[in-house]
This record gives structure tokens, C-alpha cells and sequence, in this order.
């Protein structure tokens, strides 16, 4: 934008409105920054500040005076941008100082404030108190609900029915803490105007809960507000009789939608609710054009590579996902150590419309590990098969040895073989020459092993 500027009057006219919509605030401008604002005749130098919507803050070296704003510093620089709609906190080493200054500011149009998961999980009672504040421009919330969490105002209030006087809010990430009984119907009913709802929550949806919202003749509305497109459920786990209200009253005006079970095995969750019901509820997620649904890894030595049986309910579900959609298919199979292996079977359209999905593997199913020991479906009952994957991969991160992959036997009819997070070494690329006889071209994927996993590599 700068450049731009330079290039004739027009186009200085339009690039200094861009160049100044979005600040960022480094350590090496801060101080200057206070220095000006400490200048009896500040004004002068904030003749562009009327067009900042956007102040972030990244000053990333602790406990030095010089780079942290004092509480009259910080609401004057707020006092010279009357049109700031987003703060964004996450990049200081003062997040909480910081928000508890702007219970004294004064943003008429702040829309969005943006503490970094830290602060939200520690002072929720604070950026709730500052949200509260600005309830009546504030359109995105992140809240820790705790059922016991009151809102000292007058008479103190609950903070969940304080939600319905939050008039612009369109965006709500909602973790539930403690209450067993809280459902993502009582939160769509204090924020009818919702467009974007994330509920997470410690408990599964409470079938009592379900059952007297389902067949109280005083009931709530079941259906998902009509605003609504953007949808996502983190649950330790689906039940019967919520699976099956996710299929009577599927909101068909989503475009984004994500599941994730973070405590049921996939397999656990057939047995529960029946497998009709559950391809039910895949073809319904699968009309979505952006879509996802996960389960996580349990029961270890109970799910094996090679079962018939739970190859073709995989199949099965996978079948009912896909639905008629003519896509290119990536299958995963995988086995990762650690937080990486958080989610075992997966199922997703991407933006782009392709289908993924991921099937965990155990350590025994490496153990003389061969491409061809995985069972083939009953398609008799599934219908498709691992036909359907146009490619398909094996990752194998935390397998300490790597020989345990190979065998005389297996891929031999790979001709080509990509690297991911695993060290190249000469012994690795000897296992490739001597096992892939086939092989036209290997691919590393690289990364700076001195760093941490997920680091970026630069």
C-alpha cells in the first residue's frame, strides 16, 4: 500500500485508507507511540486515526516497562480512534491489565475483542465483564460458562440470560464447564439472531435434558434458528436420542458444519445408537458443502486393521457419507503418538469439495505391517470399498522402527513415496531402495528438526 501511494494523487487517495485499516502495534513502535501520547499537542500526530477499525498488540518481551501501556495511555490511544471496531490482545504479554483498562474506555462501534485462550481461560469473569460493557455493539463472544458464574450487576444475574441483551451478537463460542444439563437449545434461545455457533462442552448432551425438552408439551422451539449457518459440536460423545434429533431436525441452511466426539469410539457409537440411525445422520452432515465429523481413538486392542467386520461398517458409514457426490477421495490411515492422535476416524468435505478421511491404525496392526493385510469390506453390505480412494496414504509418525513397515512382500507396487515428519536418513532411504522396487520418485517433506513438533519450519 505504501508503494501505491507514491504512484499519482488518485491513488494515494485510495491506498491511505487501506494502508491505516488495520494497526499493529510492535515493540519497536510502542514507545514512540507513548511518547506521543505524552506530548501536550498529541492530536496532531493521529490525523489518520479516524480510519484504524482495527488495533492489534505484539510486544512479546516480558516485564519491560517500556513496550506496556499505562491505563491513561491506553484509553487516550483508544480516545483518538473512534472507529474501532476490533481489538486484538493475543500478541502482548499484557492481555489482562489490558482488558481490564477498557472497562473505563469508551468504543462506541467495538465489535470484537481478541484476549488469545490464556486469558479466556483464566479471567472468563473479566472478559465477560468487559463484553457485557459493550453488549450493544459486541457481535462475537468467546465464553467459559460456569452455571455458577453471576454477573454482579444489579440484581446479579445469571451470566447465560445477560446473553439475550447482547443485541448484535452473531458469533458465539460457548465451553460449558460443569452444567450437565446445559444443551445448545437453551443458548439458540437466548441468541435467536445467531449465525455462528461453537458449543463445547465437558458432558455429553444429558438424555434427561434431551427427554424433557423433546416431550415437554412446553417446549422450546427444536428447530435450529433460521440465521444460522455455521455450526460446531465438540462432545465427549453422541447419544442415541440426540442422534437421532440431529437427523429429525437437521438445519439445511448450514454451510459449514463440525462434530467431533472427543471421548466415543466410532465402532461404540454404531453399537449405541443402531447403524440405521447412524447412516442416517452421515447422509444428513454429508448434504452440507463444507462438513466434518470425528471420533476419537478408544479401546485399543479392540479394533484392529484387519477386521471384516469393522472394515465393512467403515465402509458402510463412508458409503452413506459420500451419498451420490462423483469427488476425488484421500484416505488416511495412520498411527501418531500423543496430542496428534486426538482424533481416530474422521469423515469431511473440504471447501474445495473433496472427500477425506482418516482411519486410525494400532501398533500391532504394524507389526510385519503389509498394505495388503487390510480387510476387505462385505460389500454386499457396505457397497464400495477401498476402490473408491483415489489416494491413499500411511502415516506413520512415532514408529521408532522403521523397518517394521517393509517386508519383500508389501507395496511392492509403489511408484511413489512421500516423507512426512520423519527424519530422512541414509538407513530410511535404504529400506525405500531395497523394499520399493518399483519406485520412481520419493518426496521429503522437510522441517527444522530442532524445533518442536508444531513449530513451523522457516
Amino acid at each position: 500500500m505504501t508503494v501505491l501511494s507514491f504512484v499519482s494523487l488518485c491513488w494515494y487517495v485510495m491506498a491511505i485508507p487501506l494502508s491505516w485499516e488495520a494497526v499493529t502495534l510492535k515493540r519497536r513502535n510502542i514507545s514512540l507511540v507513548k511518547s506521543l501520547l505524552n506530548d501536550f499537542e498529541h492530536s496532531q500526530y493521529f490525523k489518520y486515526s479516524h480510519l484504524i477499525t482495527k488495533l492489534a498488540f505484539k510486544d512479546y518481551v516480558k516485564y519491560e516497562d517500556p513496550y506496556k501501556f499505562s491505563r491513561l495511555e491506553l484509553l487516550e490511544l483508544l480516545n483518538q480512534l473512534p472507529n474501532i471496531n476490533e481489538i486484538d490482545f493475543s500478541g502482548t504479554n499484557y492481555p489482562e491489565e489490558y482488558l481490564g483498562f477498557l472497562l473505563d474506555a469508551d468504543m462506541q462501534h467495538i465489535s470484537k475483542i481478541n484476549t488469545g485462550s490464556n486469558l479466556f481461560f483464566t479471567r472468563s469473569n473479566l472478559l465477560f465483564s468487559v463484553y457485557n460493557k459493550f453488549r450493544s455493539s459486541i457481535t462475537c463472544i468467546r465464553l467459559l460458562y460456569d452455571k455458577n458464574m453471576i454477573h454482579f450487576n444489579s440484581p446479579p444475574t445469571n451470566v447465560l440470560n445477560l446473553l439475550t441483551q447482547f443485541d448484535k451478537l452473531t458469533k458465539l463460542e460457548l465451553h460449558n464447564k460443569d452444567d450437565i444439563n446445559l444443551t445448545p437449545f437453551q443458548v439458540q434461545d437466548k441468541c435467536p439472531n445467531l449465525e455462528h455457533l461453537g458449543f463445547f462442552s465437558r458432558h455429553p448432551i444429558s438424555e434427561s435434558a434431551m427427554r424433557h425438552i423433546l416431550y415437554d408439551s412446553r417446549r422450546i422451539n427444536l428447530n435450529f434458528i433460521s440465521s444460522l449457518t455455521y455450526l460446531v459440536l465438540g462432545l465427549p460423545s453422541l447419544s442415541a436420542t440426540y442422534t437421532r434429533y440431529l437427523v429429525d431436525y437437521f438445519p439445511n441452511q448450514l454451510t459449514t458444519l463440525n462434530i467431533k466426539m472427543s471421548l466415543q469410539n466410532i465402532f461404540d457409537w454404531i453399537d449405541i445408537v443402531g447403524m440405521e440411525l447412524a447412516l442416517r445422520l452421515m447422509e444428513r452432515v454429508s448434504s452440507i458443502d463444507k462438513t466434518y465429523i470425528g471420533f476419537t481413538l478408544r479401546d485399543e486392542y479392540e479394533v484392529r486393521f484387519d477386521n471384516e467386520d469393522n472394515m465393512t461398517k467403515y465402509f458402510k458409514l463412508l458409503n452413506s457419507f459420500k451419498g451420490t457426490r462423483q469427488t476425488h477421495c484421500t484416505a488416511n490411515f495412520n498411527y501418531a503418538i500423543g496430542e496428534i492422535r486426538d482424533v481416530g476416524y474422521s469423515f469431511r468435505y473440504n471447501s474445495l469439495g473433496r472427500l477425506l478421511v482418516t482411519y486410525n491404525l494400532y501398533r500391532h496392526d504394524l507389526y510385519g505391517f503389509n498394505a495388503a493385510d487390510m480387510a476387505a469390506p462385505d460389500k454386499t453390505s457396505s457397497v464400495i470399498g477401498p476402490e473408491i480412494f483415489h489416494v491413499l496414504e500411511f502415516n506413520l509418525l512415532g514408529l521408532y522402527d522403521e523397518d517394521e513397515i517393509f517386508s519383500d512382500q508389501a507395496n511392492r507396487d509403489i511408484d511413489f513415496f512421500q516423507i512426512e515428519y520423519i527424519k530422512p536418513d541414509k538407513f530410511l532411504f535404504d529400506l525405500v531402495t531395497t523394499h520399493l522396487h518399483n519406485i520412481e520418485i520419493v518426496s521429503v517433506k522437510a522441517r527444522d528438526w530442532g524445533h518442536k513438533f508444531h513449530e513451523p519450519y522457516e
